[in-house]
Formats: structure tokens, sequence, C-alpha cells
């Protein structure tokens, strides 16, 4: 029986001559190219559609308050984030005045009310304001707030009484899970962490799995493949593609992490926000042992899948049957990233604990819910454990049928003549 060793022999040698084939096609720099420009842009339109939705103190806004009250208000008390002035100036003309085309001014005036006596602060707007309703809003509770301090300080209250009977009394609302359970993460925080991690594992998978097929379909067509097999095993043969591919593919994520890099640099110095949610932040918040973890998860899925995808190239007849060999592939891994995104929410329990160590499903399940705590250490090993028996298997079929079906010719290769290779059975 051959060994390992043996059956790896010469994997290097393919391996280089695989990216060298990947750097030659122009098709290569493209996608790289567009993995830097790509993210550098959604992050600047991101960052753009954050600016249209941004709240009060994010943009200076030129505050007039007409105060009726008898109360000195002390303006300098006011967030810096807006510029504000008492106005001697009527409601009518402050409108007007607004109306013309201030678009970034709030008029705020402090009256009686007719009814009730009671003090008011009412914001007023113009037409073609580009101040939100919640930022008006902010600004009238805010010279409110200036009045109740004056009318405290007119009737004598030591300064340290005004700032306790001011304290403002937050609001929460809590479920019983989480009164019960405090150390669990909540089901926002699990979907925000869960989604970004099958993101990755897919995006990685995806890409992957696409150059596989072609770089498989590609040279049997060309008989290229027979060359290389007269010195190399069918095992070598896949294991250094799979190998080139990973390359290709981390060369990407890092184009992606430079335009990352970069935007959110120059967005800074221009003073604006790129958000932290979502992939960005999950990957922002792991500690050295939180990436071992998933580097670890990332590998042996990258390998299970990506020998499917050599197989499934392999199976195909032409370059027309490529798209189908591809979409075949992505099928498994499109069932993992809907799983790992539909448990995303759940609480921890036996059926997160049970997916978490089924094969191709745990690669996007396992690491995620180990990182937020629901599942322990044991479980995440034994999902690698697992998943490392079904690339080894996967591994022995591939040395099994791979060579018979590189060198096929005529009509593609059906799940059934594949298992029959693989018992010794009928040859392609």
């Amino acid at each position: 029986m051959k060994t390992l060793k043996a059956e790896l022999a010469g994997t290097g040698k393919v391996f280089r001559f695989s990216l060298q084939q990947y750097f030659k096609s122009a098709a290569t720099y493209v996608m790289l190219a567009f993995m830097l420009l790509g993210t550098s842009a959604s992050i600047f339109m991101m960052s753009m559609g954050m600016d249209r939705g941004m709240s009060v103190g994010s943009e200076a806004r030129n505050l007039y308050i007409r105060n009726e009250s008898p109360y000195d208000l002390d303006l300098a008390q006011l967030p810096d984030y807006f510029t504000a002035e008492l106005t001697d100036k009527s409601l009518e003309e402050l409108l007007e005045q607004l109306d013309a085309g201030e678009t970034s001014g709030v008029a705020v005036e402090i009256a009686a009310d007719e009814e009730t006596g009671q003090w008011t602060a009412t914001a007023y707007t113009g037409e073609k304001t580009g101040v939100t309703g919640s930022e008006a809003s902010n600004l009238a509770a805010c010279c409110a707030a200036l009045v109740e301090q004056a009318r405290y300080e007119a009737l004598g209250v030591d300064p340290a009484q005004i700032a306790v009977a001011l304290a403002p009394v937050s609001v929460d609302v809590m479920k019983e899970s989480t009164y019960r359970f405090p150390d669990e993460k909540d089901a926002s925080t699990r979907q925000i962490g869960g989604s970004a991690y099958s993101i990755l594992v897919f995006m990685l998978i995806s890409f992957t799995t696409s150059f596989i097929v072609r770089a498989v379909v590609q040279e049997k067509t060309s008989r290229l493949v027979e060359v290389l097999m007269v010195s190399v095993k069918p095992l070598a043969l896949i294991t250094g593609k799979i190998l080139g591919a990973m390359c290709l593919v981390v060369a990407g994520m890092i184009c992606a992490g430079l335009g990352l890099f970069a935007t959110r640099t120059v967005m800074g110095l221009m003073g604006r926000d790129t958000g932290a949610a979502g992939l960005g932040a999950f990957l922002g918040s792991l500690d050295a042992g939180g990436i071992a973890v998933v580097l670890v998860s990332v590998v042996l899925g990258y390998f299970s899948f990506s020998i499917v995808a050599g197989i499934s190239g392999a199976c195909c007849s032409g370059e027309s049957e490529t798209e189908n060999a591809s979409g075949g592939a992505m099928l498994i891994a499109m069932v993992g990233y809907f799983a790992g995104m539909g448990t995303a929410v759940m609480r921890a329990g036996t059926a997160v604990s049970i997916l978490s160590v089924v094969p191709f499903l745990s690669v996007y399940i396992a690491p995620s819910r180990y990182l937020m705590g629901d599942i322990g250490f044991g479980l995440l090993a034994l999902s690698w454990v697992l998943q490392a028996v079904v690339t080894l298997l996967l591994a022995k079929v591939c040395a099994a049928v791979y060579g018979a079906l590189l060198i096929h010719r005529g009509e593609k290769v059906g799940l059934g003549q594949v298992l029959r290779m693989m018992k010794g059975g009928a040859k392609a």
C-alpha cells in the first residue's frame, strides 16, 4: 500500500506551476484589483450613507435661541458641537432667515404655554433644512435643560444639589432570558458574530472553488494534465492546485485588507466615521487565541471543499460544464453558509451543539459559537477532529478516482460511476 508521503511527492512542483499559471492570467490581476478597489469603494459609500443619517454632534449647527423666560441662560453649558447665540429677533424673522437658505440652522423659542403656563422650548427649521427631526428635538431638549438649571439657580440651590436633581435616569429593557443568563450573549451579538464569520468562510470557499474547478477543466481539456501526471501522483496534483488557489485567495484577501485600511485611514483624516459593524468588527475583536481558532477551522474547511471542487472539475468533459461543476461544489458551501446564518441567533442548546460537530456545517458554526462562549473547547476540538477525518477520507477518494477522471474523455462522469471507481470497478 502506497504511503501518504509517496502520494504527495511532487506537490511542491505542482504548487509552483499552478501559481505561475494563475499569475499569467489577466483575470487574476482584475480580481485582485477588484478586491482592492471594491473594498475601498464599499467602505466609502457606507460612510457617505452614514453621513446622511448622522445625529446631532456630527456636524456643526447654528442655533438661535429666542428666550422669553425671566431666567439668564448659561450658553457655555451647551455642547460644543453647535454654535448657539441669543437673539432678539421675532420668530417670524428667524423663520424667514431659515427659509432663505440656511439649511443647517435651527431656531428655538423658549416661551410660556398660554394654556398651562409652563415653559416650553420649541425648535423650528426651514423648509429646505438639512436638520433631521431628531436633531432639532435634541437641540430643544438642551435648551429646556438650561431653563431647568437656571430655575434652580434662581432659587439659590447649591450647584452640587442641582447636579443631583438634574442627573438623568437611564431606561433599559431586559428580556427574562438575559436576566436569568447574564453571561450569555444576546441575539444581536450572536447574529453579528455568527453572520460575519459565515460571510468570511463563504467568501474564501466561493473564490477558491471557482478557481480550482476552472483550472482542473482547462488543464484536462488541453491535455496538459497528462504531462503533469507523468511525474506526480493524482493526490499531489490536486493538493498542489489547492495550495496554489489558497495563495491566490489569500492575496485577494490581503488586497481587500489593504483597501479597507487605506480607506479607513483616509476617511479618518477627513473626520469621517467608517463604522465598525459586521465583518470588520468581528475580525477586529479577535485576540491571538481567537485568530488561531478561526484559522484552524477555515483551513480544515478549505481543504474539504477544495477537494470536492477538484473532483467536480475532473468529472467534466469540457469547459462548457465548468459552471455546472462549480455550482455543484458551491451548493454544499451554500448549505453550510445558510446553516451558519440561520443558527446565528439561536440560543446555546442541544441543537447548536449537534450542528457544531456536523462535518461541513461545523466549519461555519463551531468557531463562532465557541468564540461567543456558547460551546466549550472540547466540542470545538471534536468538530475539528471530525472535519479532519472527512478531509482525509476525501483525500483518499481523490487519490482513488482523480487520476482516472482526469484522463477520462467523453460524457460527464456521474456520481454512480465515481463510486464504482472508488471500489475499483468500472474504469473511466
